[in-house]
């Protein structure tokens, strides 16, 4: 009787050790999944919060373009309804590079109606660019804060943008001379916004840079498929 007692504990031990094992496997199947999920909801509050600053700083620019009664306000709003259709319909984790680099020169065309001059602009973008897939609207903001913060009534010193698609890696440059406009209280969001995205998205797969002069402003973006 006290020989099978003897034996017996080790099995008791074992099954106890198993019952914390699988216990604790458990919880971290369960704090991981938790994790994902605040994960994915931060993700989509930052997503929506894009929207709402992108809308007030174009509506503002259109504004202006009905009010001094230009031609060319018709065509900034069908440009601005196609970009929000696409912003606001867009529910993929993930869409091909080529859709957002059409929502990209979509928006650039948008922004050039806003002048009255020949825009200083050079922009080069990858021909070559496949099937390569983005989170969506992660160009847009750091574009978007060029125009609306950069100086460009020196033909000197263009506006540039420049995307390329190279091997296993995106990058995207953008430079312009800064202007002496003051910014207003939602500057900054989107590049906050911006940034918390990546960190989200792209965890030790991104490289981002602001580089900034008294004349300047530069912003690097690259990302590693």
């Amino acid at each position: 009787m006290q020989d099978n007692k003897f034996f017996s504990i080790p099995y008791t031990a074992f099954g106890i050790v198993f019952y914390f094992l699988q216990s604790n496997q458990y919880k971290d199947v369960e704090k991981n999944e938790l994790a994902l999920k605040n994960r994915q909801a931060e993700l989509e509050y930052l997503k929506s919060q894009v929207n709402p600053h992108f809308l007030f700083n174009n509506l503002n620019s259109i504004y202006s373009l009905i009010y001094h009664k230009s031609d060319k306000a018709l065509k900034a709003v069908e440009q601005l309804s196609a970009l929000l259709r696409y912003m606001l319909y867009e529910k993929n984790k993930e869409v091909l590079l080529t859709e957002d680099v059409t929502c990209l020169k979509s928006y650039i065309e948008l922004q050039k109606l806003r002048f009255d001059y020949e825009l200083p602009l050079v922009v080069n973008i990858d021909n070559q660019v496949g099937n390569e897939k983005i989170a969506p609207l992660l160009l847009i903001p750091l574009v978007e804060n060029a125009f609306k913060h950069g100086d460009f009534k020196h033909p000197e010193s263009p506006l540039i943008i420049e995307l390329l698609s190279i091997k296993s890696e995106l990058s995207f440059i953008i430079e312009n001379k800064k202007g002496q406009h003051q910014k207003d209280q939602l500057s900054g969001i989107g590049i906050a916004n911006l940034k918390r995205r990546l960190e989200l998205i792209y965890p030790k797969r991104y490289y981002f840079n602001i580089e900034e002069s008294d004349v300047s402003y530069k912003t690097t973006l690259k990302i590693k498929w």
